[in-house]
């Protein structure tokens, strides 16, 4: 056996080895059995081991693999799936659904698809975004190269690895770059902090949630040389308070589950600007296209993925297009201290009589203003047939006067919140993701305490 195969590629948050390089090939090689015949094969497992040699093992069958969310039903159903690899009793097994081999009716896959990402966009109905192996492999290579991550770092994985984030950043690195990855199956920060340190864990991608909650518990003796933070962008307040505990720059990631990552901030520079992201990855060509209040990008490179599928999905347009190897996401950035920032989606903006009001900028003119932990901002319907308010969900311990005036010299008056609403804390959805959605509907639905 060679020294590659014998070398540890899984470990436990403990530091014990739970699978080596060859251990990993010889797991894929059963699951390639168990899928077998199989021309879909759903991958809701929760992370382990088990999850990457499932994914191997469906590849070398043949197989399309749909990674999906363990906590919800069958979702590569509607890609008419022959078995899913699912977690019972903390083991990862195959079932077999006993599909004909009959492939009229079932949905077409782009030529060379090997792997489906599901994303739930804005439309809440799960939606595929075909790639090849090449697509994938590219995107993590470009992910390595920007980050300065390589065979002898160490990932600590928390993320889940179904989602594109985790897919690319955990999996995606041990594949193509041999970066060893450390899955963690307990999310609190002491727990964290406690495997990073038995493991010897160098680099820990993150989503602003956990490094909120990590700063008081990470300290400067953690080892981590990389902190990444993705999904939604970091707060500043955050990133400093994170730095001020651990002497450790949370370096802006910016991606998308279509294209895999854009931009990256590799700068050592603590202080960036809200919302800022660096420069686009080796590898991706932006062109930049202006728009209301700023601009788009459009993506091009090798990494973009094939194409929706099916292609007559759900309609694309709220969250991005996607055609002919290029990728236009529906965020709004600006160019800004060399490098871009995000400033929101384009297709977010409130219009309250006339006046374009970006839930972005006052969310984040809220949390300057050192009244509030965190907000939320959307529209809210005053009434039947009225005009929409501007509405806050804020987690605060101040009355709703003090918010307003700490807020009379960052926000214009038509850009202040009208109506507040306190709760503990703002719901996230599994990709780590401020849940939008779920607030405004509860606020809708007078299921929100108003704040006074």
């Amino acid at each position: 056996m060679s020294a590659h195969a014998r070398r540890a590629a899984i470990l436990r948050p403990d530091g014990t080895v739970a699978r080596t390089f060859g251990g990993i090939a010889e797991g894929a090689r059963r699951w390639a059995g168990r899928l077998e015949g199989a021309r879909v094969a759903g991958l809701r497992a929760g992370n382990s081991a088990e999850w990457v040699e499932a994914l191997l093992g469906g590849w070398m069958a043949g197989c399309v693999v749909v990674p999906g969310d363990p906590s919800r039903e069958p979702v590569a159903g509607i890609f008419a799936a022959d078995a899913d690899v699912v977690t019972d009793g903390g083991e990862a097994v195959c079932v077999r659904h006993g599909r004909t081999a009959d492939p009229a009716g079932k949905v077409p896959f782009p030529a060379g698809t090997c792997l489906v990402k599901l994303t739930s966009g804005s439309t809440g109905e799960p939606r595929g975004i075909a790639f090849t192996g090449a697509q994938l492999l590219a995107d993590a290579d470009k992910v390595m190269a920007a980050m300065g991550i390589g065979e002898n770092d160490i990932n600590y994985g928390v993320l889940p690895f179904g989602h594109s984030y985790g897919l690319t950043n955990l999996v995606g690195t041990l594949l193509a770059g041999g970066v060893r990855l450390v899955v963690a199956d307990d999310p609190f920060p002491r727990a964290m902090a406690d495997g990073i340190s038995r493991t010897g864990a160098t680099v820990w991608p993150a989503v602003p949630t956990l490094v909120r909650a990590c700063a008081p518990v990470f300290g400067h003796e953690s080892g981590l040389r990389v902190v990444i933070s993705a999904g939604a962008p970091l707060p500043q307040r955050d990133a400093r308070e994170f730095f001020q505990a651990t002497g450790l720059k949370v370096h802006g990631f910016y991606g998308a589950s279509e294209c895999g990552g854009i931009c990256y901030d590799a700068s050592m520079d603590p202080s960036v600007p809200e919302g800022f992201v660096g420069t686009p990855m080796p590898g991706i060509r932006l062109e930049t296209r202006p728009a209301g209040g700023g601009m788009t990008v459009v993506v091009d490179g090798d990494s973009v993925g094939t194409g929706y599928v099916p292609a007559n999905g759900p309609d694309q347009s709220a969250d991005g297009a996607l055609r002919d190897g290029f990728f236009t996401p529906s965020d709004l950035l600006e160019f800004r201290d060399g490098g871009f920032v995000v400033l929101g989606r384009r297709d977010g903006t409130i219009n309250i009589g006339g006046k374009k009001i970006r839930p972005e900028r006052v969310e984040s003119a809220l949390r300057a203003s050192g009244t509030v932990e965190d907000a939320i901002v959307f529209a809210l319907p005053c009434g039947p047939g009225g005009a929409d308010h501007v509405a806050a969900a804020v987690v605060t311990r101040m009355t709703v006067g003090e918010i307003r005036r700490a807020c009379a010299g960052l926000l214009a008056e038509w850009e202040i919140p009208r109506r507040w609403f306190q709760v503990q804390a703002l719901p996230v959805n599994a990709r780590g993701k401020i849940d939008r959605r779920r607030i405004a509907r509860a606020a809708r639905e007078g299921h929100l305490g108003e704040a006074g």
